[in-house]
């Protein structure tokens, strides 16, 4: 029997600051999480940019047929979307 749940789900909240990034969620070391959605609401007056981006601590190395490599550092989900005035909000599925 497996002592960590197989499939968890979680549902985080943030609210996004200006010119600042923010961590919405970090995986406990061991685990892996997977993004099914995420959605991003523009409350303000202005116009606001998002970007949704993962970040990965340790590389991953190919397998033997040379798949699979994975950098270290951040891959862009969304890059730079432009969020309209007023209430408004965007979800993005994966």
């Amino acid at each position: 029997m497996a002592l960590i749940p197989l499939n968890t789900f979680k549902t985080k909240t943030s609210l996004l600051g200006e010119s600042t990034a923010t961590n919405v969620y970090v995986a406990p070391v061991g685990t892996t999480a997977i993004i099914l959605m995420a959605q991003v609401s523009n409350v303000s007056t202005s116009s606001e940019t998002v970007s949704l981006v993962h970040y990965r601590n340790r590389p991953i190395l190919q397998d033997a047929q040379g798949n699979g490599a994975q950098s270290v550092g951040g891959t862009y989900l969304v890059q730079k979307f432009s969020n309209s005035t007023g209430r408004c909000g965007y979800t993005f599925v994966w």
